[in-house]
């Protein structure tokens, strides 16, 4: 009797991606982040406000970034109507998850 191994399906563990690019410095803090955590978790060597502040650094980051495509769509919203209502369905539409 031989047992067949059913495929793993990952479909439902993948991130949703991100909706711009973002820059290669951004996604370095980001994963440096992450190293920083599992470090802090399984070998506790790391103090925690080194964990902290590079947290901090990576949400002001994507703050930043956020909070510049804000100002972009505010000076642009009369004459690009469509990238603001755009703008306004992304924040208002909820998705299935």
């Amino acid at each position: 009797m031989s047992l067949k191994m059913a495929p793993f399906d990952r479909s439902h563990t993948k991130k949703p991606a991100w909706k711009q690019p973002i820059s290669a410095s951004i996604r370095n803090l980001i994963t440096q982040k992450g190293k920083l955590l599992k470090q802090y978790i399984h070998i506790k060597t790391l103090r925690y406000c080194f964990l902290t502040k590079n947290r901090n650094i990576v949400r002001n980051k994507t703050k930043q970034i956020d909070r510049f495509n804000q100002n972009e769509i505010a000076k642009d919203c009369k004459d690009n109507l469509k990238r603001f209502w755009k703008y306004v369905k992304a924040k208002t539409t909820r998705t299935n998850q």
